[in-house]
């Protein structure tokens, strides 16, 4: 477990300064404010979710082709759990802004929020995925999906808190991604975890590649996030 030890604790500089970014939003206490986050987060969130099968399966193949044969396999497998996810993006949008258009001004039309053009955010998380899974450094796939995943175990539960808190516990029934994501995402966070270790474990050399991808995959989720919070402030 040597080598995974090393990784988190490269991690935790970069798992602080998520951290420090997301202060904003956790003392948002404006009704108005974060409901428009949340609208902000699905509708363009979709266009982070729907390529993750894609960036598991070739991230897998290409492992495979490089002889990483263990963890091509386990990502070719764990593909099919992350399919068609970006589906309860579309739904809570709709929900959304239906609730939006019940109490608040100007009216929005859910259908032409996600047919917008990515945002820059956007296109550089899947600029970030598409770069690793095509390069000679794939199972780095491993380490930024641990990443993110993890994350639903520790800031999507406090969301879901402060949602309830400031919106009210009826309104999680319009997060059923993240909701979903809060209850399945520790078992894959454990699966990541043995994915890394054994990897590092029989193939060393990957440590130092797997550090710089978890690092970059934090900041730059962070700054999807914090584009999508400062989007809504400024409306």
């Amino acid at each position: 477990m040597q080598g995974y030890s090393e990784y988190e604790a490269a991690l935790k500089s970069s798992r602080a300064d998520f951290g420090d970014a997301l202060k904003p939003f956790f003392a948002e206490n404006d009704r108005k404010t974060l409901m428009l986050f949340w609208i902000n987060f699905s509708s363009n969130g979709v266009g982070m979710t729907e390529p993750v099968e894609g960036w598991i399966h070739r991230a897998g193949e290409n492992c495979l082709k490089l002889g990483f044969e263990k963890l091509g396999k386990y990502l070719c497998e764990h593909a099919a759990h992350e399919a068609n996810h970006h589906h309860m993006m579309i739904k809570d949008t709709k929900k959304l802004v239906d609730t939006w258009n019940e109490i608040y001004n100007p009216k929005m039309d859910a259908n032409e929020l996600l047919r917008r053009p990515y945002r820059e955010s956007v296109m550089r998380y899947r600029l970030l995925f598409d770069n690793y899974v095509n390069s000679e450094t794939p199972y780095c796939q491993a380490a930024m999906e641990y990443e993110i995943e993890n994350l639903s175990c520790t800031y999507g539960v406090e969301s879901l808190n402060h949602v309830a808190k400031v919106l009210g516990k009826d309104f999680l029934e319009q997060l059923s991604f993240l909701s979903e994501h809060v209850k399945v995402d520790t078992w894959h966070t454990e699966l990541n975890k043995k994915a890394i270790t054994g990897l590092i474990e029989s193939h060393p050399e990957t440590l130092r590649h797997l550090i710089e991808s978890g690092q970059q995959v934090l900041k730059t989720y962070s700054g999807f996030l914090t584009d999508c919070y400062y989007l809504s402030v400024s409306k």
